[in-house]
C-alpha cells in the first residue's frame, strides 16, 4: 500500500510540473462551452422554456458535464501510442509493476492532482458563468449526490478502459491515434455532450439509450440535477460493461506483449 501511494504521489508530482499546461487546457476547454451557452441563450431569447427545459437547467447541465468530464475523462492515448511505436516501453516489461499497472496508477495520480489544480480555475469559471447568464441552480439533494458517486466511478473506469484499448491497438496499427478521434466523436454524440438527451431526435435518442456512453455524462448529470432516477439495472449495466472492457483489455495486452517481444527480441 505504501508503494502504491508513492507511485500515485510521483504521478501527481509530474502533473504539478506541468501545471501551467493543465490550466491552459482547462481555459481552452472552457471557451467553447461559453460560446455554446451563448448560442443556447440566443435560442431561448424568445421563450423561457423549450421542450419543457428552462435555460437555467441547460446552463447547469453543461456546467456539470464540464465538471464530470474534468473528473473522469482520459486523454493519454497519443503519447502512450508514441511510446509503443518508438519502442520505449521495454522498461515496463522488465519490472514487477507491469505496463497496465503503471498506466492505471499514472492515470489515477494525474487525475487526482489535475482536479486539485483545476479547482480554483473551475470556481472562477462558475463565477463567470453566473455573471454572463445569471442561471438559477436547481436544488441538489444528498441522495442524488450519493447516487452519482458510483456513476462517476464507473464513468472513470469506462473512460480508462476505452483509452487503454486504443493504446493497445497501437501494437498493430501505426496510426491508432485516429481511433481516439472516432471515440471522441462517438462519446460526444451519444453521451449527451453535443446534444442533451432532452433535445435529441427520437431515433438517435433510442440508440443513445442502448449504448453505455450515456453513463459518461448524461446520466450522472441528470441524476445530479434531479431529473433522472437511477435504477439498480443502471448500476448493473455499467458494471458489466466495465467488466467486459476489462477482459478485452487483458486479452489485448496478452497478445500485444507477445507481438512486441516477437519484434523486439
Amino acid at each position: 500500500m505504501h508503494r502504491l501511494f508513492r507511485l500515485l504521489f510521483r504521478a501527481g508530482a509530474k502533473t504539478i510540473a506541468f501545471r501551467a499546461e493543465t490550466w491552459l487546457w482547462l481555459i481552452l476547454e472552457a471557451i467553447p462551452l461559453i460560446i455554446l451557452l451563448m448560442i443556447w441563450q440566443g435560442i431561448y431569447a424568445q421563450t423561457n422554456i423549450l421542450g419543457g427545459v428552462q435555460f437555467s437547467t441547460v446552463v447547469f447541465y453543461y456546467i456539470f458535464v464540464f465538471l464530470v468530464d474534468m473528473l473522469t475523462a482520459a486523454h493519454f492515448e497519443s503519447w502512450r501510442i508514441a511510446e509503443i511505436r518508438e519502442g520505449r516501453i521495454d522498461f515496463y516489461l522488465t519490472k514487477p509493476l507491469g505496463y497496465l499497472s503503471e498506466l492505471s496508477i499514472r492515470h489515477v495520480g494525474d487525475k487526482l492532482m489535475s482536479a486539485v489544480l483545476k479547482l480554483p480555475l473551475f470556481v472562477g469559471f462558475i463565477v463567470l458563468i453566473h455573471l454572463l447568464f445569471h442561471p438559477t441552480l436547481p436544488p441538489i439533494q444528498i441522495i442524488t449526490l450519493l447516487q452519482s458517486v458510483p456513476l462517476l466511478l464507473g464513468a472513470f473506469i469506462l473512460q480508462f478502459f476505452l483509452s487503454t484499448i486504443i493504446v493497445l491497438i497501437g501494437f498493430w496499427l501505426e496510426n491508432a491515434e485516429g481511433l481516439d478521434h472516432f471515440r471522441w466523436l462517438s462519446t460526444s454524440l451519444f453521451s449527451g455532450i453535443a446534444i442533451p438527451f432532452a433535445f435529441m431526435p427520437a431515433g438517435l435518442l433510442h440508440l443513445a439509450q442502448l449504448l453505455p456512453f450515456k453513463y459518461l455524462h448524461s446520466v450522472p448529470v441528470l441524476v445530479l440535477l434531479g431529473q433522472q432516477t437511477i435504477r439498480p439495472s443502471d448500476y448493473l449495466y455499467l458494471t458489466v460493461t466495465c467488466f467486459v472492457l476489462g477482459i478485452i483489455t487483458l486479452l489485448l495486452w496478452q497478445k500485444a506483449r507477445l507481438r512486441y517481444s516477437a519484434y523486439g527480441g
